[in-house]
């Protein structure tokens, strides 16, 4: 039903479609709207894309694994050596094998002669184990945790 323009205060019945058309084109056309501001904001937002992927292509990821015992040697010398405050580390397992702590011992005394703090996570398996107890008991006299 539509007003008579003619008659003021009457309907006229019209076809379902037609009405439908009328009542609901104000809807349609919202939607338009709706969807090129969303086509909008999204070329807006896809122009940061480039950038963003450009920026961490440059980045060094923040993990790397190591594999071999002699690499994970010479990493952990170069971060040790190249640090300036505190060493952490957490040591899995049980004790550490007798030729790793002799050439650890060196470093990490002279770390922490130079005010380096050193903070060491063990398994308590290592209670049984008298090397790395030697190790931990030189380290401790010197400051490490």
């Amino acid at each position: 039903m539509v007003a008579d323009q003619e008659t003021p205060g009457y309907l006229i019945p019209v076809p379902p479609e037609t009405a439908s058309f009328a009542a609901l084109a104000p809807i349609e056309e919202a939607i338009v709207e709706q969807r090129r501001t969303l086509r909008s904001a999204r070329a807006t937002l896809a122009a940061f894309e480039g950038l963003y992927a450009e920026m961490h292509r440059q980045e060094r990821p923040a993990l790397t694994r190591l594999s071999g015992a002699a690499v994970i040697s010479k990493a952990l010398d170069a971060g040790v050596s190249g640090c300036r405050a505190e060493v952490r580390t957490a040591h899995p397992g049980g004790g550490r094998p007798a030729h790793v702590l002799e050439q650890s011992l060196p470093r990490d005394l002279g770390n922490l002669r130079r005010g380096i703090r050193q903070r060491t996570l063990y398994q308590h398996t290592v209670r049984s184990d008298r090397t790395t107890l030697a190790y931990i008991e030189q380290v401790t006299a010197e400051g490490a945790e």
